[in-house]
């Protein structure tokens, strides 16, 4: 496990938790994504990544780096991500959850979700708090203005945002720059948009994006 928590008192609770818990074992802990892939680039491969922070900007970067193999232990990337969080708004937990995350659960709630969330995530699978599902069913619940959707809804969310940033003209190093990635996975993901949207270049691909009203 992997522990990044802007919070060093919180930081070290947790840790005391899960130890105690011997849910799983914390191999590198770290107070941003940054940190924790400087000192860990030589650092075993990791099951599960916990982020705990209350911006939502840096949430959805750090989980973006994460999942998008910016930041890689032993040469892959974690199997899920659990963020622990304050009660963002709707439209913020589900731009976490578009990032990539695979869990989530209220910062400061129970021990028992925490390390729930953590073994659920370790095998793969996906858990939120109890606060949190109630909130993801009203929501997924309520009906939806079909004209509110994204025009390519087979993109994931870091490919649509590859592809808005084509369709405005960027290159690969403008978009690895504006994205926080390598170049390479900025290539990665305009190959596989490329196959999404049934294009063979750049100039069909933002022209496909601007037809649909990106730009």
């Amino acid at each position: 496990m992997a522990l990044i928590e802007e919070d060093p008192l919180y930081r070290s609770a947790v840790r005391r938790v899960v130890e105690d818990a011997g849910a799983v074992t914390v191999v590198g802990e770290a107070a941003s994504v940054d940190e924790f892939a400087a000192g860990q680039s030589s650092g075993g491969h990791i099951d599960v990544a916990v982020i705990g922070m209350y911006d939502i900007t840096a949430c959805i970067a750090a989980v973006q780096a994460l999942t998008d193999g910016g930041v890689t232990t032993n040469g892959s990337t974690p199997r899920g991500v659990l963020v622990m969080a304050p009660r963002y708004s709707d439209d913020a937990l589900l731009s976490v959850l578009r990032a990539g995350a695979r869990g989530y659960v209220i910062k400061g709630g129970s021990h028992r979700e925490l390390l729930l969330g953590l073994r659920v995530v370790a095998d793969g699978g996906a858990m939120f708090g109890s606060a949190v599902a109630g909130r993801l069913g009203g929501y997924l619940a309520e009906p939806r203005d079909h004209d509110g959707q994204h025009p390519f809804p087979a993109l994931t969310a870091r490919e649509r945002q590859v592809l808005e940033l084509i369709a405005k003209g960027h290159s690969n190093r403008r978009i690895a720059r504006a994205l926080v990635l390598s170049e390479k996975t900025v290539r990665n993901h305009v190959t596989r948009l490329y196959r999404k949207l049934d294009v063979t270049d750049r100039i069909a691909a933002a022209t496909r994006a601007r037809d649909n009203g990106i730009s």
